[in-house]
């Protein structure tokens, strides 16, 4: 909330040039905290999804959050691409799980997920309400792994702990897990919504290469 759109857009900009991604080549999201995934093929936003995927070479998936975790997936067939926004109300519908289920649809497993960084359960206190809707909704692992205490005694959610609790369930975990970036409360590198109650966003940005565009790269 409160993002400066100039801002975002000479952001994005700078990031592209880092992953040599032209800006008009980037398909991104309006998130809602649930599980629906959109398939793309080409650039836009789409609203009302919290995942994205697409096997269309060159086209660059973003997600991004305040506190949330962004996640991205990596498909092993060289094509096939995820990403998706993950918050509380994200491990309780169990996005992480329709994007891998989307991703297997797609005929591809997961080679590799990556998680950004994202609110911790020592800073991020939480209604009761919140922890039993959760408990609820999500596996025991899951769970078990996300409900602590925040440090003033709280009941407290860590979502990306959560978050690779869900990736382990389902077969993706160890040196197929990078985690990125520690808490956005805690540190001032960070955007963070929950600190500053107005701020930017911090994200994951994945491709895969352009054979075209690398074709003529080399020559």
């Amino acid at each position: 909330m409160g993002d400066d759109p100039t801002a975002v857009a000479a952001n994005l900009a700078v990031v592209c040039g880092v992953m040599a991604v032209a800006p008009g080549r980037l398909a991104r999201m309006e998130a809602a905290h649930g599980a629906d995934v959109a398939v793309v093929t080409g650039p836009g936003v789409s609203r009302g999804v919290d995942a994205l995927l697409t096997r269309t070479p060159g086209l660059a998936l973003v997600a991004i959050g305040a506190d949330c975790v962004p996640l991205a997936l990596i498909g092993d067939d060289g094509s096939t691409i995820a990403v998706a926004h993950c918050g509380w109300k994200g491990l309780a519908v169990d996005v992480i799980g329709a994007t891998v289920d989307a991703m297997r649809s797609a005929r591809a497993q997961v080679h590799h997920a990556i998680l950004g960084p994202a609110a911790c359960g020592d800073c991020y206190a939480v209604p009761q309400e919140r922890i039993d809707e959760l408990a609820r909704a999500a596996t025991d692992a899951v769970s078990d792994a996300a409900i602590t205490r925040a440090r003033d005694g709280q009941p407290a959610i860590d979502v990306r702990a959560g978050a690779l609790a869900r990736l382990a369930e389902l077969g993706i975990l160890g040196d197929s897990v990078t985690v990125v970036g520690g808490c956005t409360i805690e540190s001032p590198d960070h955007f963070s919504y929950r600190r500053d109650g107005r701020t930017g966003r911090q994200g994951v940005l994945v491709c895969t290469e352009d054979p075209v565009s690398t074709s003529r790269m080399g020559a």
